[in-house]
């Protein structure tokens, strides 16, 4: 547990910072003042996340990144950034414009990206009390490790996010919960219940994905500017789970909804086969056309897909990545090897 007295001075100083920031127009000509907030700060910061886990957006509305006054700490301030950006009702708005930074974009762009999956995870929370976000001792609590890490977090039930709050730092040691994993980056799967080493350019932080989700997406940068996105992206991590999605007409996640739909998707291996089951409850026209299914990790092309029980008309294998393309779906069967033959 963080220091009350620490929680609260960091709170006091994160809601009276000046709204617009101060920048030294030339900073080398004098001695650099020390800067407001340090990577304390940011720790301190992410403790607070794990101990209120389930987030109400009242409280969230407090945990601000900071404005960019006295010295500009640009590393901090991606790191920051990062550490909070896929907190459903993070507010955009409290990012610094007037600084031009790719690293920053990149945060930025990743939260969009993922969207769909972020108002899922509200819904869940809103309707049936599911958590925002859970420390590791909330998820594990038998597990005698998970006591002393307080700076990695679980987004919903799938996305295992490792902020980076060291300064220079472009690895770093995550510890993965029980079950098996994918690297959202890389796609390569790894065990949980260990450590592991991570790579952490600043442009990203570490974020795990648990197998057998499928994570829908928005489809890439292009489409994030348009009003309507034509095409959903669904990206399967192999595994056996169920995958609740939820979507809206609503647009946001504290607008009300008029009409809504909740989305199961089960993902399963079944003699050979990968099997993806879609069902929907609500009524709901998507903004979508299209769904751009992406599976990643597989050994090798498979043999055949199948749609609805009809062959795919086509699809394409590269790199352990298989990608095609559907209007809507109900059972999808990715056939690996041939059945095993029974007597």
């Amino acid at each position: 547990m963080p220091d009350e007295g620490k929680v609260k001075r960091l709170l006091d100083r994160l809601r009276n910072q000046p709204k617009l920031p101060i920048v030294d127009s030339n900073p080398t000509q004098r001695a650099r003042p020390r800067s407001e907030f340090n990577w304390n700060d940011l720790k301190l910061n992410l403790k607070m996340l794990l101990v209120k886990g389930n987030i109400s957006e009242v409280f969230f509305k407090e945990l601000v990144i900071p404005n960019l006054t006295g010295p500009f700490d640009k590393e901090l301030y991606v790191r920051w950034l990062q550490s909070v950006c896929l907190i459903p009702f993070f507010q955009e708005a409290v990012v610094n414009k007037q600084f031009t930074d790719s690293n920053i974009h990149s945060a930025l762009v990743l939260r969009q990206r993922l969207i769909p999956y972020l108002r899922a995870v509200v819904a869940l929370s809103r309707d049936y009390k599911w958590q925002i976000l859970q420390s590791l001792d909330k998820i594990e609590p038998e597990n005698p490790k998970a006591k002393g890490i307080d700076d990695s977090y679980l987004l919903g039930e799938v996305l295992w996010i490792a902020p980076v709050i060291a300064a220079g730092a472009t690895q770093r040691y995550v510890y993965l919960p029980t079950g098996q994993w994918y690297n959202f980056w890389t796609n390569q799967f790894v065990d949980g219940s260990q450590y592991i080493v991570a790579d952490a350019p600043l442009d990203r932080m570490p974020i795990f994905v648990r197998a057998g989700t499928l994570l829908p997406l928005h489809e890439d940068e292009a489409t994030l500017s348009k009003s309507q996105n034509s095409t959903l992206l669904y990206r399967l991590y192999p595994g056996n789970k169920e995958t609740v999605l939820y979507e809206d007409d609503a647009g946001g996640f504290d607008k009300e909804r008029t009409e809504y739909r909740w989305i199961y998707i089960t993902c399963k291996w079944d003699d050979g086969r990968f099997v993806i089951s879609r069902r929907i409850a609500g009524q709901l026209n998507p903004s979508y056309v299209q769904i751009r299914v992406e599976v990643v990790g597989l050994s090798h092309e498979p043999k055949n897909i199948n749609i609805d029980r009809r062959p795919a008309p086509l699809w394409f294998f590269d790199q352990g990545i298989l990608e095609f393309t559907t209007d809507s779906f109900q059972v999808i069967e990715i056939v690996m090897e041939d059945p095993t033959e029974t007597w």
